[in-house]
């Protein structure tokens, strides 16, 4: 009778001759080093470990602290967002990766004026609706979160600070 075999049993059969090219192994080596990268981020954004401790950690890794140092940029441009307060990210920037973050920081403003703005336009469209239906005095402040139009302008408004973003990409802070 014949024997009933695993499926790895039969996978490592059929893999046993398969060799991995350098260019595989330097692909799953930088794999390998962009998670590392993003932990630290994320880390970093909780409050676990400081810019110290990344620094450290980005010395002891010799040959792939540029690397690194190319993955920390690329994560930290991706965390900054219009929603959230980006200044963990801007101080990352500046001190660990010495990068000039006025211009990254001046846009960050630009884009809040225009949403702060938008915002206002909204308030000032619900609060006409409430005076025109007899509803007014100085209790009266009219929610912009009810409005529908929020969720539109809000994605536009995204859609656009992310379009400037890749920019930033492009010149490398």
């Amino acid at each position: 009778m014949t024997e009933i075999k695993s499926t790895i049993d039969l996978i490592m059969e059929k893999t046993k001759d398969f060799t991995l090219s350098d260019e595989e192994k330097q692909t799953i080596h930088n794999r390998e080093l962009a998670g590392k990268v993003r932990g630290w981020l994320q880390r970093y954004i909780e409050g676990t470990i400081d810019i110290s401790t990344i620094r450290s950690l980005i010395e002891q890794s010799g040959s792939d602290s540029e690397f690194y140092r190319k993955s920390l940029l690329d994560g930290a441009l991706d965390l900054v967002n219009l929603d959230s307060d980006n200044n963990m990210i801007l101080i990352l920037l500046s001190d660990l990766l010495k990068k000039d973050t006025e211009p990254l920081a001046k846009l960050l403003d630009a884009f809040h004026k225009k949403w702060a703005d938008e915002l206002r336009v909204i308030y000032d469209k619900s609060l006409n609706i409430l005076i025109e239906d007899g509803i007014s005095g100085s209790a009266v402040h009219p929610n912009p979160a009810s409005d529908r139009t929020l969720d539109a302008v809000s994605t536009r408004l995204n859609e656009e600070f992310r379009r400037e973003m890749s920019s930033f990409r492009l010149q490398d802070l």
